[in-house]
């Protein structure tokens, strides 16, 4: 009798592992490779690769705006003749499409597009000196145009001298690769909600970026 108990018992626990495994197995998962922005070394610290189920995800890996979050599974890989593939948010996929298409049919000066990257480069500064937000790019919401020509500017409220470049290339205004407001790829981007960050409030301008938010 005992015996026959043991064996039900090994029974019911092989099925249960079993039915475990498979719940396990099914679960949608999560994942993305990150960093974070130290302000003080300025350079990329903490790099990680995240794995998780999706209903483990944390309020900040998620983009109320859009529904998208900074999970790989949600982007869409896009492609486009001359340039690198790019991925973007599921649900900004095919706005992003007819602008950049619209854009190559009229032969704009595209010299090169990133969007989906993760990483903490915005929000509050940790006692390490580390940002401890995700940027618009970690969601594939934010876009930047022509890096080489489209520098990133802190200090600089209004377009002087002082302004200083801290990321990608020198903005020279009339230069063919350089945006300004008039040209034909602020004007598209902005004709479909999308904010251009040469206009952004505050002492940063970030001339090659695109989002929704202008961030």
């Amino acid at each position: 009798m005992h015996r026959q108990s043991s064996c039900v018992s090994v029974a019911a626990t092989l099925v249960c592992l079993l039915y475990c495994g498979i719940a396990f197995c099914a679960e949608t998962l999560c994942s993305y490779s990150t960093y974070q922005w130290n302000v003080r070394e300025r350079k990329s610290v903490g790099h990680v690769n995240v794995v998780k189920p999706y209903r483990e995800l944390t309020a900040a890996e998620k983009d109320g705006a859009s529904g998208c979050t900074v999970c790989e599974e949600d982007q869409v890989e896009l492609t486009f003749d001359g340039l690198r593939p790019i991925k973007v948010c599921k649900h900004i996929a095919p706005r992003v499409q007819k602008i950049i298409g619209e854009l190559q049919r009229r032969h704009a000066p595209l010299q090169d597009v990133v969007a989906y990257r993760v990483g903490m480069t915005r929000g509050e500064v940790d006692q390490a000196g580390n940002r401890t937000g995700f940027s618009n790019h970690s969601f594939g919401v934010a876009l930047d145009i022509n890096t080489d020509h489209n520098g990133l500017y802190d200090n600089c409220i209004t377009i002087t001298p002082s302004c200083r470049l801290i990321k990608g290339g020198k903005w020279e205004p009339g230069r063919e690769f350089s945006l300004t407001g008039d040209s034909m790829i602020v004007r598209e981007f902005k004709r479909n909600g999308f904010l251009w960050g040469g206009e952004i409030a505050g002492k940063q301008k970030d001339f090659m970026h695109f989002s929704p938010t202008g961030y």
